[in-house]
């Protein structure tokens, strides 16, 4: 059931990893690659930013594509990188 919501009817998983920020970062905005890296969705700098660049980077179903962005998040954003890679933002 989750499956077929998920990967059929292309909406977000009810369940995600958890990526922690803290609430300075937040309010002083997040590169982009840091966050992606942070929630360990690539190994190196290098993937993340060409994964910007491919525009497979999605913020609360925005679209990023400028590998030099900083990004205000909030309690309960979710990252997206790729149509399978879903993570949860958590100021703490």
């Amino acid at each position: 059931e989750e499956f077929d919501r998920v990967f059929a009817e292309g909406q977000r998983p009810v369940e995600m990893p958890e990526i922690v920020i803290t609430p300075a970062e937040a309010q002083a905005g997040v590169p982009i690659i840091q966050l992606i890296r942070r929630a360990e969705f690539t190994s190196s700098n290098s993937e993340a930013r060409r994964l910007v660049r491919q525009r497979a980077v999605r913020l609360n179903e925005v679209t990023i594509d400028d590998e030099k962005a900083q990004v205000g998040v909030q309690d309960g954003d979710v990252l997206q990188v790729g149509k399978l890679r879903f993570g949860r933002l958590t100021l703490r």
